[in-house]
């Protein structure tokens, strides 16, 4: 089984967002992801996760 990860600007798009509020998000806790360096990487199963609890009003 293959995991896709995407970065920011990626789950942006996907969540209708601006690259600010998902960074705003990741600084809540309120969207988890994987940080390699300073490059910031989101997992599928953390966006479906993000999504499944319900999301949050700030997008």
């Amino acid at each position: 089984m293959e995991t896709k990860i995407y970065n920011v600007e990626e789950v942006a798009k996907m969540l209708r967002c601006g690259k600010t509020s998902i960074y705003e998000l990741i600084r809540q806790n309120k969207l988890r992801c994987v940080r390699v360096g300073r490059k910031i990487l989101i997992p599928e199963m953390f966006i479906n996760e993000f999504i499944n609890n319900g999301g949050a009003k700030i997008c």
